[in-house]
C-alpha cells in the first residue's frame, strides 16, 4: 500500500464527521450541568487575561465560581475553558458545538490512525463511523467538561499518528512528550497514555526499536515533568484509596465488565452507578479471560492478518490504561460513571477494525450487503445515541433519568437528596443523603444536607462536626459556611468558629 493510500480521502474522513453529527446534534440543546456551571458558565476566571494565569497556575477546582481544593491540575482543561469562553461566550449551544467539534477530530484521528496501521479503507470507515454514533460516547459531547477527555485522546491519537510520519526516534521522542504531558494536563489519567503510541512504534516493519524506545522514553519524561509541577501546583493532600492486590484485581474486572457491556450493549447507560461488587475470586476470573482474549487474538492475527498486530497491541494497552484508571475511581470513590466508557469504546473499535483485518475480502456483492448491514446499524443505534443526549438538557433530567434507571443505587439517592435539597426540601431530601451516607462513609457530599436536618432538628454539635470538613473543603460556598458558623455558635464550638474565620483565598 502506498503511504499516500494509508491515509484517509477526504470522503471518507466526511463521512465520519456527517455521522458524528447525525449522532449527537441533540447535544447542541443541552444545558450547563454537573461541573459545567462552576467550571465554566459562572466561573469568573474564563472572563478576563488576569484569570487565563489563575487558570494555568492553580489547582482545577479552585480556580472556579465556587473554588474547593481537589489535588487535580489541569492548565490545558482550564485553558480550553478559557479559550471557548473568549470566543463563543456563554452560549451552551456554542459551548456544546465546540465539544461536538472535538468528537468529530478524534473520530476522524481514529480513522487515520486506522488507515496509517493499513486497515483497509472500508473497515476503517466503518470502525470510525461507529465510533462516532456511539452511545456511550455521548456523556462526553453532551457534558460541556466532557472537552477534557475530547482534548485529551486527540493529543494520544495525534501521537499515535506522529509513530507513522516520523522515523528519528529524537523527533518521536519530543512529539510523544508533548503530546502526553498536554493529554496528562487535561486530565490526569492520560499519564501513560503514551504506552499504546509505543506498542505501535515497537511492531512496525521493518522492525526498528530505537523508535519505541524514543515515544517511551518521551511519555517517561512527559510523567517526571509531571510530577515536578504537581508539586510546585498542588497543595491539597490527595487522598490515597483503601488499596490491595485482591480490592484492585476486584476493581478492575467489576468495572470492565461494566464498561464492557456499555460498549456492546449501550441500553442502560447511567451519569454515576454502583458497579457490580466483585470478588478476588471472580476478579481473577475475569483477568484471565482477559489474558485468554489478548493471547487468542493475537494469535489469530499472527496466523491470518500479522501487520494488524501492532494495531492489536496499542487497543490492549489503551484498554489496560483506561482498565486500571476506572479500578482506582472503584476503588477510591466505590462509585463509576459510564464518562469512562469512551476510551472503551475507541478501543474497541481500533481491536474491532484489526481483528476484521484476519477476515478475507468479501467479494463485491457481499461486500455491499455488509456495508449496507453497517449503514442499517449506525441509523438503529442514532436514537439511542438522541435519546441519552436529551438527558442533559437539565440537571432535573438528568436527575429524572437516574431514578428511572436505577432508583436504589446510592448514587441516585444522593441525586434525589441535592436536588430536593436545592428545591428548599431539607426535610425530604433527609432520608436520600441518609440512605447515601449509610452506602458511602466515607464520602462527604451529604454533609451539607445533613448538617442542615441536624441544624434544624436541634443537634447543633453534631451538625458542627459534620459541617466544618465540608466547609474548609468548599471556602466559597455561602450557604455552607453560614450553616456551619451557625450550628457551631449553638453548640458553643469554639475551634469550630476559629477554624471557619476569614474564608480561605
Amino acid at each position: 500500500m502506498s503511504p499516500i493510500a494509508r491515509y484517509p480521502r477526504a470522503s471518507s474522513a466526511a463521512a465520519v464527521v456527517a455521522a458524528a453529527l447525525l449522532a449527537h446534534w441533540p447535544g447542541l440543546r443541552a444545558g450547563y450541568v454537573l461541573d459545567d456551571e462552576t467550571l465554566l458558565a459562572a466561573n469568573p476566571y474564563v472572563r478576563t487575561l488576569s484569570g487565563l494565569r489563575v487558570l494555568l497556575t492553580s489547582e482545577f477546582f479552585a480556580a472556579t465560581a465556587r473554588p474547593e481544593y481537589a489535588a487535580q491540575y489541569r492548565p490545558v482543561s482550564g485553558a480550553l475553558n478559557w479559550l471557548s469562553w473568549q470566543l463563543l461566550g456563554g452560549s451552551p449551544a456554542a459551548q456544546h458545538a465546540l465539544n461536538l467539534v472535538l468528537h468529530a477530530a478524534v473520530s476522524v484521528l481514529l480513522l487515520a490512525v486506522l488507515r496509517a496501521c493499513g486497515v483497509r479503507r472500508g473497515i476503517a470507515l466503518a470502525a470510525a463511523v461507529l465510533f462516532a454514533v456511539h452511545p456511550a460516547t455521548t456523556m462526553d459531547v453532551s457534558y460541556a467538561e466532557g472537552r477534557q477527555d475530547l482534548l485529551a485522546w486527540c493529543f494520544v491519537l495525534g501521537v499515535a499518528l506522529a509513530v507513522f510520519r516520523w522515523r528519528s526516534p529524537l523527533a518521536l521522542a519530543g512529539a510523544s512528550f508533548v503530546g502526553t504531558l498536554l493529554a496528562t494536563h487535561c486530565r490526569e489519567p492520560f499519564v501513560a497514555s503514551f504506552v499504546g503510541p509505543a506498542m505501535l512504534a515497537w511492531g512496525l516493519k521493518p522492525r526498528e526499536p530505537r523508535r519505541a524506545l524514543g515515544v517511551a522514553a518521551g511519555g517517561v519524561a512527559s510523567f517526571a515533568v509531571t510530577m515536578a509541577l504537581r508539586a510546585l501546583v498542588v497543595t491539597t493532600p490527595s487522598d490515597s484509596p483503601n488499596w490491595s492486590v485482591g480490592g484492585g484485581f476486584a476493581a478492575a474486572a467489576s468495572s470492565m465488565v461494566r464498561l464492557a457491556k456499555d460498549v456492546i450493549l449501550p441500553t442502560d447507560l447511567s451519569l454515576m452507578l454502583t458497579p457490580p461488587a466483585f470478588g478476588l475470586a471472580l476478579g481473577l476470573l475475569v483477568a484471565c479471560a482477559l489474558v485468554a482474549s489478548v493471547f487468542a487474538s493475537d494469535r489469530l492475527l499472527a496466523a491470518r492478518a500479522p501487520a494488524m498486530r501492532p494495531l492489536a497491541w496499542a487497543a490492549w494497552a489503551l484498554l489496560a490504561g483506561q482498565s486500571a484508571l476506572t479500578a482506582i475511581v472503584v476503588l477510591k470513590f466505590t462509585t463509576l460513571s459510564d464518562r469512562y466508557a469512551y476510551g472503551f469504546v475507541l478501543c474497541a473499535a481500533m481491536l474491532g477494525a484489526a481483528m476484521a483485518e484476519a477476515l478475507p475480502p468479501p467479494r463485491p456483492v457481499l461486500a455491499r450487503a455488509v456495508a449496507a448491514g453497517i449503514a442499517a446499524l449506525v441509523l438503529a443505534i442514532a436514537p439511542l445515541t438522541w435519546a441519552r443526549a436529551t438527558d442533559f438538557r437539565s440537571e432535573a433530567t438528568l436527575q429524572a433519568a437516574m431514578v428511572d434507571e436505577r432508583p436504589d443505587d446510592p448514587e441516585t439517592q444522593i441525586a434525589e437528596g441535592l436536588g430536593l435539597l436545592a428545591r428548599g426540601d431539607v426535610e425530604g431530601a433527609y432520608p436520600h443523603c441518609a440512605a447515601f451516607a449509610a452506602a458511602r462513609p466515607q464520602s462527604d457530599r451529604p454533609a451539607f444536607c445533613m448538617g442542615l436536618w441536624e441544624l434544624s432538628h436541634g443537634q447543633a454539635c453534631a451538625a458542627s462536626k459534620r459541617l466544618l470538613p465540608y466547609t474548609l473543603a468548599r471556602p466559597a460556598y455561602a450557604g455552607a459556611r453560614g450553616a456551619a458558623l451557625e450550628a457551631a455558635r449553638q453548640c458553643g464550638d469554639l475551634e469550630a468558629l476559629r477554624e471557619l474565620g476569614p474564608a480561605r483565598p
